[in-house]
């Protein structure tokens, strides 16, 4: 019997004393409080494992998490709201710098300006509750590599910090966008071929003309030779002035002296018009800089129309209205440039499927102007427009309405990439069915001097 059972028994018999109620009577009373007992133990001790599996668990689990973080490739801190760093994973012991674990930040070296970029980014995620990204090269420490910050809200007012290195990223970035570039000068070479072919054909034809005519001028010379000779020694004969006036009809000297500067001046703008060429594709496809270079927007733009001339020439006119005063854009040239091809070259095709076989030219027009801080690109054409159902899509990657072959649908959401996410500018599209398309390129004119991304600069406003 359960010793449980016999002390209940026990007890009962004792406050039961003198009672008229026979003991054996209590037995199945005895017996479910017995079951009851027995129960409740097997399930405390069943309750018992499931807390030690769960606890082993737990701490297994807890185990491989923190072996997971020590070993990510990222650095991971923890930044409490006094912007001191209270944890960090083992990649961020060995490789966060000593500028972020304290100093002042009111110096104007490399270090102070990076430490105020964390504090600020901290405290903007403490204020909003949202994250903020922001990039910065430690070359004050002797590094060329290129980190990415990224800072999230933690609990207790902290804040994790997760500090990713992107040099390579950035490096095969501009490596594919030199590749993407050359890829389109790959699809407009037959294009720049015969733009640079029509100076060079008639440059051709005017040095032919030019050395026949020098022959035909050299026998009126030799003829005026021996006509000065003659007059030096003696009377000239008759016979020697009616060989040079026979030289001066056969060269038709007039008519030389007429066409001889034109073929001059025709050359040395067919020489010109090369040499724009050239330069045009030698701006357009010179590879990219990793950083973001202060550059002339419109020389720019203006090379890379010249580039994509044979695309547009055939289906409409091109004007162009530069901001003369408009200042050094800070950006990465070379992926502006590509833009400004992809735009172009889609506008071409729209006008190219409004007009059909019509023989009808469309037009496009390419604006720069400064709107304070900010470098404005417009450029429109005079194609169908766009519906409303596919306006919502255009920057969506691989989304195109063009047939194939003639189009991946990366041409936009590449430039839509460029221009948001690598820039912290806009892009926009105004449309309207059977009068054109204009899209709205907005970059920041000078460089984000905290380096934080677009989302970030809006959330700070």
């Amino acid at each position: 019997m359960d010793p449980n059972h016999s002390l209940l028994r026990r007890q009962l018999k004792r406050h039961l004393r003198g009672a008229d109620v026979p003991m054996d009577a209590l037995t199945p009373l005895l017996e479910a409080v017995d079951a009851a007992y027995a129960d409740f133990d097997a399930g405390r001790r069943r309750l018992e494992r499931a807390l030690e599996l769960s606890s082993r668990e737990i701490f297994q689990a807890n185990c491989e998490m923190r072996g997971v973080l020590q070993s990510l490739p990222d650095m991971l801190l923890r930044v409490d709201a006094e912007n001191q760093i209270t944890r960090l994973n083992q990649t961020s012991a060995d490789g966060v710098p000593a500028l972020l674990r304290g100093g002042d930040d009111a110096g104007a070296d490399e270090h102070a300006k990076i430490r105020r970029q964390f504090r600020d980014a901290a405290r903007m995620v403490r204020e909003t509750n949202q994250s903020v990204s922001f990039e910065y090269q430690d070359s004050a420490s002797g590094s060329e590599l290129l980190y990415e910050a990224r800072l999230l809200p933690f609990v207790d007012e902290d804040t994790l910090a997760i500090v990713r290195d992107i040099t390579q990223r950035r490096i095969l970035e501009a490596q594919l966008a030199q590749a993407q570039k050359l890829e389109s000068i790959g699809h407009l070479a037959a294009g720049i071929a015969h733009e640079i072919n029509t100076p060079v054909q008639y440059l051709g034809d005017n040095t032919r003309f030019l050395r026949d005519s020098f022959q035909d001028l050299q026998g009126v010379l030799e003829a005026f030779n021996v006509l000065l000779e003659a007059a030096a020694t003696s009377p000239v004969a008759p016979e020697v002035i009616q060989a040079a006036r026979d030289a001066v009809e056969d060269a038709d000297v007039e008519y030389l002296l007429g066409e001889i500067p034109t073929a001059i001046t025709q050359s040395l703008e067919g020489v010109a018009r090369v040499a724009q060429l050239v330069g045009a594709m030698k701006d357009f496809s010179h590879p990219g800089a990793v950083e973001k270079t202060a550059v002339d927007l419109n020389r720019g733009i203006d090379s890379t129309i010249t580039v994509a001339r044979n695309e547009w020439k055939y289906v409409a006119d091109l004007t162009t209205d530069f901001d003369a005063d408009l200042p050094l854009v800070h950006c990465l040239p070379s992926e502006v440039n590509q833009v400004i091809l992809n735009m172009v070259v889609n506008a071409a095709h729209a006008i190219a499927d409004a007009v059909g076989e019509t023989g009808a030219k469309g037009l496009i027009t390419v604006v720069t102007r400064r709107d304070g801080d900010w470098a404005e690109i417009r450029i429109s054409d005079t194609g169908a427009g766009i519906p409303d159902h596919v306006k919502n899509k255009i920057f969506d990657p691989f989304f195109t309405t063009k047939s194939v072959g003639k189009g991946t649908g990366q041409g936009l959401a590449i430039s839509h990439s460029v221009i948001v996410d690598k820039h912290g500018g806009t892009i926009g599209v105004e449309t309207e069915l059977g009068q054109g398309t204009t899209f709205l390129i907005r970059l920041p004119i000078h460089p984000i001097e905290e380096g934080f991304t677009a989302d970030a600069l809006r959330l700070a406003a």
